[in-house]
């Protein structure tokens, strides 16, 4: 009887830890995303590409304090096409992906959403992930 009270301890432990863990890996509602990802507010636009309609990056800051930076996961850069609008406007938007953003382990990714310099809807990412 004792070992299957251990096991059931054991096993009851296990599911607390996973649940707890796969908790953290939530999607972000828009109201946990203006908490945790980059403010609209404080996101700029820096030009790379010395073509007009070239490329370049976002950065920002939570309210915290905490820094992002995009991420193009398709070239393993921070490089996205510039907006339509700049320097005037970037008009950068969070976009719901089944979630706004989300935490996974020490790296908050958000999802966001402009128009691009050719009239398309682009979908970024920015991350606390490639901010060094």
């Amino acid at each position: 009887m004792k070992n299957a009270n251990k096991l059931i301890l054991s096993l009851l432990a296990t599911c607390a830890l996973t649940t707890s863990a796969m908790a953290s890996d939530a999607a972000f509602t828009l109201e946990e995303a203006q908490d945790n990802c980059a403010v609209l507010k404080t996101i700029t636009f820096t030009k790379v590409s010395p073509v007009t309609d070239g490329q370049g990056y976002f950065s920002g800051q939570n309210l915290s304090g905490v820094p992002f930076i995009t991420w193009n996961s398709n070239n393993k850069n921070k490089y996205v096409m510039q907006p339509k609008d700049y320097p005037n406007s970037i008009d950068i938007q969070f976009e719901d992906r089944g979630g706004y953003g989300r935490k996974m382990g020490d790296v908050i990714v958000c999802y966001y959403y402009y128009t691009g310099f050719t009239g398309i809807n682009v979908h970024s990412v920015m991350t606390t992930g490639h901010t060094k």
